[in-house]
């Protein structure tokens, strides 16, 4: 899969080289938007913040509406995902009024979505629910099969962290449904993910564990940075539950310096968890000792971090 995100790279470079030749200014706009929405994926953010941004100029100089409202969500997107809330709801709200102006339900759906991810990475759960319900009818009508997988995969965030956690299991299973009904690997990462803290909170330690190393390997596969961050915070709070702080710390710092890496800080929902856990890992540990794993784990090259992850996971329960 990952072979697969760097041939679409490499071929929208390519087009955006023709495209340039021929001096299509719509042509290089779509290139761009291809480029950084797989530089998104995998991600690396700031790159497509850069890419998107060039290609909201030409958009703006063709006067392409639809194009610049797209755009404005794809931003809108990134800044969600690295936690700058207002910034996201800004770009949101924007591209929501000018696609509201076009009837384009689709990229309404799409745009409530993203301001809904922005709150829950934010922590302002009743805003989620509110636009999660707002872009229910949306993502029904359009018939979006990514949309709703997206949908029940947020949905099913808010309904645990609200407490609802047999919905939020319902929700999750669904949504990774739908991911693999679509074969996108990307959301199927994410819903496996979320999925293993579910499980992980309900002590059903081995089917978080399962969770937590399919999730690893997709994003591995993918190269989705952000993803393999994730999946590595998981394991340094399956390592805590079961007793290995040495481990648990490590794999704490892993994650949280491929967070900071990315771009993308731990979303509010996590981040008490993880402040709470690295806390007790630390008392377990001692000052020296805790700080000696947690040094020696932020100094981990990605591939070494996942290959901890994954080596002797028997030996950490």
């Amino acid at each position: 899969m990952r072979c697969e995100f760097d041939t679409a790279r490499t071929l929208s470079a390519e087009s955006l080289i023709l495209n340039h030749e021929l001096g299509d200014k719509r042509g290089i706009a779509l290139a761009l938007n291809n480029l950084g929405w797989a530089a998104c994926l995998q991600g690396d953010f700031k790159t497509g913040w850069s890419l998107y941004e060039s290609g909201l100029s030409l958009r703006r100089e063709i006067g392409d509406e639809r194009g610049i409202a797209f755009v404005l969500t794809s931003l809108g997107w990134i800044e969600g995902m690295q936690g700058h809330y207002e910034k996201a709801a800004s770009l949101l709200e924007e591209a929501y009024g000018r696609l509201k102006a076009l009837d384009d339900k689709h990229l309404m759906a799409i745009a409530l979505s993203y301001q809904s991810n922005a709150a829950i990475v934010y922590g302002d759960l009743e805003r989620a629910r509110t636009l999660l319900e707002k872009s229910a009818p949306f993502i029904k009508e359009v018939g979006s099969k990514w949309g709703l997988a997206f949908y029940c995969y947020t949905s099913g965030i808010v309904a645990h962290e609200q407490g609802n956690s047999k919905l939020a299991e319902e929700l999750l299973e669904e949504s990774l449904s739908l991911f693999q009904a679509l074969e996108n690997r990307w959301g199927m990462a994410y819903a496996l993910n979320f999925r293993g803290h579910v499980k992980l909170e309900k002590n059903d330690l081995d089917c978080a564990l399962a969770c937590y190393k399919e999730s690893l390997h997709l994003s591995r596969e993918t190269g989705n940075k952000l993803g393999v961050a994730n999946a590595l915070l998981g394991f340094g709070r399956l390592s805590h539950t079961v007793g290995n702080q040495n481990r648990a710390a490590r794999l704490f710092a892993a994650a949280e310096a491929l967070h900071l890496a990315t771009g993308a800080p731990i979303p509010a929902f996590i981040r008490a968890r993880f402040d709470r856990e690295v806390s007790a890992a630390r008392a377990a540990l001692g000052e020296e000792k805790f700080d000696a794993e947690y040094a020696a784990g932020k100094n981990m090259a990605v591939e070494q971090a996942m290959e901890y992850a994954l080596q002797n996971v028997a030996s950490a329960w």
